[in-house]
């Protein structure tokens, strides 16, 4: 890859995207609980047993769904951060070109006269006569 191309905006609506996904990830994950409720509830001591099975399954779940909603949240984070960063870095890098054009155009006609002091004949584009 010789370049990159980051469209901050595009970044933004992306995380916009996810963020909605992770929340309604977040509403199902407590839909289960009270899910479970209503199970509970509805089947009276006939399936208790398929109520605490159930039961069971959310319990060794929600530490998993816990630590994907955490890893969403920071992957948004990171991508967040990369892209101010991105976006600083640019700046950073404009400032600094437009920077050295200054001080290159200030120092051509003191590199000129030193060139023609040194008997350096000056420099032409092709085909343009001296």
């Amino acid at each position: 890859m010789s370049s990159w191309s980051i469209s901050p905006s595009g970044v933004q609506a992306v995380l916009a995207d996810v963020q909605v996904s992770a929340g309604d990830l977040g509403t199902a994950a407590e839909g289960l609980a009270t899910g479970h409720e209503e199970l509970s509830g509805g089947v009276g001591d006939l399936l208790i047993g398929v109520s605490n099975a159930v039961l069971g399954l959310i319990e060794s779940q929600t530490t998993t769904l816990t630590s994907v909603v955490n890893r969403i949240e920071s992957c948004g984070a990171g991508a967040a951060e990369a892209t101010i960063a991105y976006v600083a870095g640019d700046e950073e890098m404009a400032a600094n070109a437009q920077s050295a054009a200054v001080t290159a155009a200030s120092q051509a006609p003191a590199l000129a006269s030193e060139q023609g002091v040194a008997g350096i004949p000056p420099v032409s584009a092709p085909g343009v006569p001296r």
